[in-house]
């Protein structure tokens, strides 16, 4: 219905647990995302999920945030597919690692082997970079997506005021000191 993304995620007429998954994201160090690869895809809980959250392509939350991926599939085919989109979920936040898990039963024993060893390796740098504390350095791409949403926000000011409202008093996504360079 777009009401999210125009008005604001507050006018959505959806009663769920946004508000609940919000208040767990955001009390969290890190986030892991995980979806089996359906159809080529995410499946459709993930699919609806990222449906929900679309206002936060427009009026990012996470940028203080950190996440891995992982992405379940019983074939190799569409795993790739699956994981560009569950990566729009953390939309500006830190991806901190990606991990495609193949559960073929018709993998062969190697094959087996050596992904238990990407898993180990995944789960210890996971782990190692969780445990450092975090503090966000605003990317060069991400200024010049916040400068490109702030100076069109007056444009928009009567279609979507609700980005309007969001970027017109902000210096950047979150708070942080910018420099000149």
């Amino acid at each position: 219905c777009f009401l999210c993304i125009s008005k604001g995620e507050q006018f959505c007429p959806l009663n769920d647990k946004r508000d609940f998954i919000i208040q767990k994201i955001e009390s969290a160090d890190c986030i892991i995302l995980a979806s089996p690869n359906y159809s080529m895809n995410v499946n459709w809980l993930t699919k609806n999920m990222i449906d929900r959250f679309a206002y936060n392509l427009h009026r990012p939350m996470y940028f203080n945030k950190r996440f891995f991926l992982l992405i379940t599939t019983g074939n190799f085919m569409g795993a790739k597919q699956a994981m560009k989109a569950l990566s729009v979920l953390p939309s500006g936040g830190k991806i901190i690692g990606k991990l495609i898990v193949h559960t073929a039963p018709e993998m062969s024993i190697k094959k087996r082997q050596k992904q238990e060893k990407k898993i180990i390796n995944k789960s210890k740098q996971f782990f190692k970079i969780v445990d450092k504390n975090y503090s966000h350095f605003p990317p060069f791409g991400n200024l010049i997506w916040f400068a490109a949403f702030k100076a069109t926000g007056a444009a928009f000011k009567k279609t979507l005021p609700a980005d309007y409202e969001y970027y017109k008093n902000k210096d950047y996504f979150i708070d942080v000191k910018l420099t000149i360079i």
